[in-house]
């Protein structure tokens, strides 16, 4: 076999790899979310006001994450529960590794709002 045919070959079964290993990634966040959730944490959505306004948690409150690092200033109870979220997760995971560099060791970070556990 050549090495092209063993690249084309290859790269469907990385992709789908990938694709696996993202799912039970997600399965794993969405397990932690649910059972911090059991605790009545702190939700905090982490997008900007305006995302906020358009769509978000229930019971959640907004810290954009632009401004997250004066509210981590203030003391605070560094274990109770959090849960953070945003669009995508991308800010959420940049939120969590805030909060524990803060001191914080009750934080799951949901990733997207999508992966929050349906509030009925």
């Amino acid at each position: 076999m050549d090495t092209q045919t063993l690249l084309f070959a290859g790269i469907p079964f990385l992709l789908l790899l990938v694709y696996y290993y993202r799912m039970f990634r997600n399965g794993k966040r969405q397990k932690k979310t649910r059972e911090m959730m059991r605790k009545n944490p702190q939700i905090i959505d982490v997008r900007t006001p305006a995302e906020f306004k358009q769509e978000h948690y229930p019971g959640a409150v907004n810290f954009p994450l632009k401004n997250l690092h004066k509210r981590l200033k203030k003391p605070g109870n560094a274990n109770r529960p959090i849960v953070v979220y945003c669009k995508s997760g991308s800010r959420a995971k940049q939120a969590f590794r805030m909060f524990r560099a803060a001191g914080y060791t009750n934080v799951v970070n949901a990733g997207s709002i999508k992966n929050m556990p349906s509030s009925s």
